[in-house]
């Protein structure tokens, strides 16, 4: 963290009322308040709200003005270049105003939680804390605190912590009942000068406890006196500063949720199963460090036999905690929320042997044009949800070519690598196997000579990149490749090309599980002109099965509106004859098959087992010519058909690919009509879920 001082007279300049106006020169931050100040931009984004903040002296009441800022609205703008981080300008984006005048108890001071613009366009958070005490300028204190923060102690109000979005919560320390502690448990929590940013910290200090030990926590989300879940999903996790001294040189970081909390209504504190929060054990050093704990790194607890991973959508609060036996003192300062991951080495991720029976198709994501554009981002806790059902692996489209350099040497975006780095470090810290597949590399399907050295030249960086990980990471060269007449990438050219990406990866990862579509939309049909190099053992063709297209692609908006047809049922045929559109009526092959599937009898209708058996006699073929396994990397079906028809036909994919010895993994497109979990809720599709596993 960083830390500057600005003069007062700089900060009223920023807080300046937006009508041309100068600040008084000698007015005192008080009085500046009660007058009424305005929180101006330097540079004005598209949708940004000001709020004019102002006291009322009759009443002493706050008061708040909202008011719509749009670019260019130049009476607004105020320069704020006199406050930078670093070499940077901050750009202030967002915020929340707090002010507060306690008088006779507690210093005047001014929060503002603020978005800033820093260098090459990262974003941090930072936080302005104005203080006033006795009439003494002490000065303006900001922090760079790159994350969203739950306190930094300088409110001095024993017991609450500094409030964001609304929230309120409270500090508190225990023991179990056999030693001394400062504060003693029920007491307000202690505060210390000796603080690592501003002027004040929380601290616990006593010991050694002869049962279990003793803690200092926070509750986030406490109204009232009344401990409430908090939805902390859309954060990485934790970050805090602390210096921690204890006999055993060790600590534990410990988060309860809904699970663990008695407020979560699921333990029985009774019976002794709350409290067995996810938790992990950090050094204590007895210096000033930064901690940073991600949500997948808390493991499961032991006591009560409960084996609970943290849902950090029922997120209570996070408490530190000194084994028994040890005399200790806890300093804990600037306590946040990670708004962004942070990097685990990949060295240090867990190293075991890959599994890809059961996966999990995390589409729509990373290989989206942006990641968000088709739908919310990836979270950690996305991962959690996949590996607390059956799942042993995901299966990770990214769409690399987009954040490649179009020309040599072809080098992939830092950034961009940094979260596809991210999205593995939580599939393996979750106890997942990871397939990452280069996914919509629509140029090389146009264009497959043009794009060949790009396509060798990206899996080269890949490949170096990842080589040291462990067998539970697998690759995928290309999704899908396309011949006429949506493509140039027929089987021919893909197999002239297949050999040489498969050497790149080679030279780096002899012995890495690499997959390989087959021709033509990996169709299953067309598997047997996949031609695989002889002699490697760690090679597997793959296939996408999502025969009868006209049922699993029903009422998909992302496809022609010949697929629009809605109502068709698995296994066919339907009771009553259904009418396709008008634009599948005019295409032949679709309207031979609607007609088939109204009268065909069940064991040959088109929308029916015998499709499926179909699609896997070649499979089974291909396995018993070229000893080559083949993984069904994609199925899927239209959340628009009803609910049965969906489980009945995800059943008999999935029993026909582990009845031909092939493992798979179910297409989710993240909520975009083709999904069996809603991501921002952690909702599965039961009826789903039970035709994939039983």
């Amino acid at each position: 963290m960083n830390k500057q001082i600005v003069g007062l007279s700089s900060l009223l300049t920023i807080l300046a009322c937006s009508q041309g106006k100068q600040p008084p020169a000698e007015t005192s931050p008080s009085a500046a308040v009660r007058g009424g100040l305005a929180l101006t931009l330097g540079t004005i984004p598209d949708n940004v709200r000001c709020v004019r903040v102002g006291v009322d002296p009759e009443n002493d009441v706050l008061i708040t003005e909202e008011r719509d800022v749009a670019p260019g609205d130049e009476e607004a703008l105020f320069s704020i270049d006199d406050i930078r981080v670093g070499a940077a300008t901050i750009r202030v984006e967002a915020f929340d105003v707090v002010c507060s005048d306690i008088a006779g108890e507690h210093p005047t001071w001014i929060s503002y939680d603020a978005a800033v613009a820093i260098q090459a366009g990262v974003v941090q958070a930072v936080n302005i804390a104005l203080y006033q005490v006795g009439g003494v300028d002490i000065g303006v204190f900001w922090e760079d605190v790159s994350g969203h923060l739950i306190d930094d102690m300088e409110h001095l109000h024993p017991g609450e912590i500094y409030t964001v979005e609304g929230r309120s919560g409270d500090w508190f320390a225990a023991n179990d009942g056999t030693c001394s502690q400062y504060p003693a448990p029920g007491d307000d929590v202690g505060f210390t000068t000796d603080a690592y940013e501003g002027q004040h910290a929380v601290t616990t200090s006593g010991g050694p406890c002869t049962d279990w030990g003793a803690t200092i926590g926070f509750m986030v989300n406490d109204p009232d006196g009344t401990p409430m879940p908090y939805d902390a999903s859309r954060y990485a996790g934790v970050r805090f500063m602390a210096r921690v001294t204890a006999g055993s040189n060790a600590f534990q970081l410990a988060c309860s949720d809904g699970l663990s909390h008695p407020k979560g209504g699921v333990c029985d504190e009774a019976a002794g199963t709350c409290w067995d929060a996810p938790s992990i054990t950090l050094p204590a050093t007895g210096s000033w460090e930064a901690y940073a704990v991600q949500w997948a790194e808390l493991k499961p607890g032991g006591w009560s036999g409960n084996d609970l991973t943290l849902d950090a959508r029922t997120l209570f609060g996070c408490q530190l905690n000194i084994a028994a036996g040890d005399v200790f003192e806890i300093v804990v300062d600037d306590v946040q929320l990670m708004e962004s991951p942070e990097p685990i080495p990949l060295s240090q991720l867990p190293s075991f042997s890959g599994s890809f029976a059961k996966g999990f198709n995390f589409g729509n994501r990373l290989d989206a044009p942006n990641e968000g554009d088709w739908g919310p981002p990836l979270s950690a806790i996305n991962f959690r949800d996949v590996a607390a059902q059956e799942f042993d692996h995901v299966r990770l489209p990214v769409r690399f070519s987009v954040h490649a350099l179009e020309t040599a040497p072809y080098t992939l975006d830092p950034g961009f690598m940094e979260r596809v780095d991210w999205a593995i470090a939580q599939a393996l810290l979750n106890g997942l196997s990871i397939i990452v597949d280069f996914h919509h590399y629509e140029e090389i399907m146009n264009d497959p000579a043009g794009q060949e050295a790009r396509f060798l030249e990206i899996w080269e960086q890949l490949a170096t990149r990842y080589q040291g990980l462990p067998d539970a990471v697998a690759f995928e060269l290309l999704n899908e490749p396309i011949g006429p007449p949506a493509g140039n990438l027929d089987a021919s050219k893909w197999n002239a090309l297949l050999p040489q990406a498969i050497n790149v990866v080679r030279q780096t990862n002899p012995t890495r599980l690499i997959i390989v579509d087959g021709p033509s939309w990996a169709s299953a049909y067309e598997i047997n002109t996949l031609n695989l190099p002889a002699g490697d053992p760690n090679l597997l063709a793959s296939v996408h099965t999502y025969e009868p297209t006209l049922f699993t692609g029903q009422g998909g908006e992302w496809n022609d509106p010949a697929w629009w047809t809605k109502g068709v049922i698995y296994p066919g045929p339907p009771a009553t004859p259904i009418e396709p559109v008008a634009e599948a009526m005019a295409i032949q092959w679709m309207a031979d098959w609607f007609h088939a599937y109204n009268t065909e009898p069940a064991a040959t209708n088109p929308s029916g087992p015998a499709t499926i058996s179909a699609m896997f006699t070649p499979v089974s073929s291909f396995i018993g010519i070229n000893g080559y396994g083949v993984y069904n990397g994609e199925f899927g079906v239209s959340n628009a058909a009803d609910a049965q028809s969906r489980a009945n036909w995800m059943r008999d994919i999935r029993e026909a690919s582990e009845n031909s010895g092939v493992g798979w993994a179910v297409w989710d497109n993240n909520g975009g009509g083709m999904h069996i979990l809603n991501t921002e809720t952690g909702e599965w599709d039961a009826d789903a879920l039970n035709a994939l596993f039983n």
